[in-house]
């Protein structure tokens, strides 16, 4: 079990105003010097530790009170047992938020250097009428003391200043800042004979830079350079567009289709001629393909124009890299591969949206699914002689490939994600992904494991699969 930063005051002003509750409806005796030493508390809260809206709905019974108390307003046993009540259901979602919504202690990486990490804003695509923003993990050497540097809090992107387009998340994601990652801003490069591999990262359709954070750390502490960019601007823009799209059949009814297929290659085939009929996703991948491309042809340039680390791109092998993306950076992931823009590609549960539908894989590929979409890239081994890799993990969703479902057990108190162990498949996700990118850009052995506690996992090694519509 992952451990948990508990915020003892914030638990004891809770507890406080419980007690303030149930004295206030249920007894005669003076609550003040209670109300008094839950306030004492609740301030030594905020000025300590880190407020969280998590508390609000307490906050809202302890100010009813206080105002109940002020005001000398006395209720029937009715009206009591009713405040009583809602009270208590107003305390105990606090509670579930706190403990469903933790400040908890991130995973250390397993690799021997430490991670540092570094921004990049107003990187402007060429022929593009937006701006990028770059996010890198690399590594830093061993030896070196970060503590001189900024240690870096989870998604920061959420909540500084910089995002402005993500102010309104503010409010709810500031208490973030208890999270600390692994990563130091602006620590200095570790030294090496060799010249690290770089991997492009590609976010989901409404997300941000570092949401898999726990992986681009592990990857950066085993001698990778990550790169992630930033598609907020790139969204707005393309929302903004006065272009019409047609739309392929519900969620609901894909659903219901998945849930009837019997093969994978029902689902293989059901899933392509989904992705082929959505237009409007289709169009968004192929731009944000355009993108990544970009970067991956002129990172270089752009580390040397932008990066206050000395000379870093001299460091960095331009001719090993590799591309990963989760939900539709995943389909981003997979058009980049049927290129020769990278060396090795991975998809986290995407499917195949984009222009490249009816090409093939150009590159060896790795791809994540959840358990229902077993086999929906198949299609992808029509024609390609490259290794492809097939991973399906049983009662997995979308999102438990994501870390939110790792970091916030609510996901899976109210069944947003699957039945399955979050700090198995993490750990197995990111030692995966770590060996296939070994193979492939340091020419080291592939040790594949389908046997992991706590997992059930169907894993598929092929080249070749005429079976596939055309």
């Amino acid at each position: 079990m992952r451990p948990l930063n508990l915020q003892y005051l914030e638990l004891t002003t809770l507890f406080g105003v419980f007690i303030c509750l149930t004295l206030f409806c249920f007894t005669r005796q003076d609550v003040l010097p209670y109300l008094v030493t839950t306030i004492i508390v609740g301030i030594l809260y905020y000025f300590i530790e880190i407020p969280r809206w998590h508390i609000i709905l307490g906050f809202l019974v302890f100010v009813s009170l206080v105002l109940f108390y002020i005001f000398n307003i006395k209720a029937n046993l009715v009206w009591q047992i009713t405040g009583f009540s809602f009270g208590s259901l107003f305390i105990g979602i606090s509670l579930l938020l706190i403990f469903g919504i933790p400040i908890t202690t991130l995973p250390k990486p397993t690799g021997k250097y430490q991670v540092g990490s570094a921004f990049f804003k107003d990187i402007v695509i060429e022929g593009q009428n937006r701006d990028q923003y770059l996010q890198i993990w690399y590594p830093v050497d061993s030896k070196v003391d970060v503590k001189q540097c900024t240690q870096r809090t989870l998604w920061q992107q959420l909540y500084e200043k910089e995002s402005k387009h993500l102010k309104t998340l503010a409010f709810f994601t500031s208490f973030l800042r208890g999270i600390k990652t692994h990563a130091f801003h602006a620590a200095p490069l570790a030294p090496s004979q060799d010249k690290f591999p770089i991997i492009l990262y590609q976010h989901g359709l409404v997300s941000f830079t570092s949401e898999n954070t726990l992986l681009m750390e592990e990857l950066a502490s085993h001698g990778y350079v990550v790169v992630a960019n930033s598609y907020q601007e790139h969204f707005k823009a393309s929302k903004s567009d006065s272009l019409n799209f047609s739309q392929p059949i519900s969620e609901k009814e894909l659903l219901k289709l998945l849930k009837q297929a019997k093969t994978r290659i029902d689902v293989a085939n059901l899933m392509r001629d989904y992705a082929l009929s959505s237009e409007k996703m289709n169009y968004l991948v192929a731009n944000r393909t355009k993108d990544a491309r970009y970067i991956l042809n002129n990172l270089a340039t752009i580390l040397h124009r932008k990066s206050n680390l000395k000379n870093i791109e001299k460091h960095i092998d331009f001719n090993k890299t590799g591309i990963i993306g989760y939900s539709l950076g995943g389909a981003v992931a997979i058009e980049t591969s049927l290129g020769l823009s990278c060396t090795a590609g991975i998809n986290l549960d995407g499917i195949h949206y984009g222009a490249g539908q009816k090409e093939h894989l150009a590159i060896p590929f790795l791809s994540f699914n959840k358990a229902l979409t077993r086999g929906a890239n198949d299609h992808l081994l029509k024609h390609t002689h490259h290794q492809f890799i097939d991973i399906t993990i049983k009662d997995t969703e979308h999102i438990d490939f994501h870390d939110m479902t790792y970091l916030f057990p609510i996901f899976k108190w109210f069944k947003a994600s699957g039945n399955v162990d979050a700090k198995a498949l993490s750990n197995y996700r990111n030692r995966t992904i770590l060996d296939f990118m070994n193979t492939h850009l340091k020419g080291l052995p592939l040790s594949l494991n389908e046997n992991e506690e706590g997992l059930s996992i169907e894993l598929k090694t092929t080249t070749f699969n005429d079976d596939l519509n055309p």
